[in-house]
């Protein structure tokens, strides 16, 4: 019986680490190599009632990743940081080019067409979503798909 309850109370310690939030369609392009800069694109929802705001990215592929949206100002095309990223209850924030976007600076390597890799979201809470992102091609505009 006390192993059944250590059992259960580990369990729910494991699951209490991870954020509130669903994640869909996560993918990015494949970058040139010595590229320096690449992008995440994909869906978070926040099936929650609480409001939940990511404040930061952690990759293994790049030192640096933070979200931002691209916009236009004066026929100009900008980027503006987004620090923290707020998903109001029952929302949707699509992440997409020309607008919201994970920006992955630094790249530790190319970013190469049918690979992986982990990006973490972590919200004000420290609590953690793990997300598997799945390299498109170069230019790529939407998610790849399976042949």
């Amino acid at each position: 019986m006390k192993n059944l309850v250590t059992g259960l109370a580990l369990l729910l310690m494991h699951l209490a680490c991870y954020a509130d939030v669903t994640v869909n369609d996560a993918w990015a392009r494949a970058t040139p190599s010595g590229a320096a800069m690449g992008a995440a694109y994909m869906e978070l929802t926040n099936p929650t009632s609480q409001p939940v705001h990511i404040v930061r990215l952690e990759t293994s592929v790049a030192k640096m990743s933070e979200v931002h949206e691209s916009m236009e100002h004066n026929g100009m095309m900008r980027m503006k940081h987004i620090d923290p990223l707020g998903i109001a209850p029952g929302e949707t924030v699509i992440l997409k080019p020309g607008g919201k976007h994970v920006m992955l600076m630094k790249l530790i390597k190319p970013l190469v067409d049918g690979e992986k890799f982990l990006l973490t979201l972590i919200d004000e809470n420290a609590e953690t979503v793990p997300v598997e992102v799945i390299v498109g091609s170069i230019g790529q505009m939407e998610m790849p798909r399976a042949p």
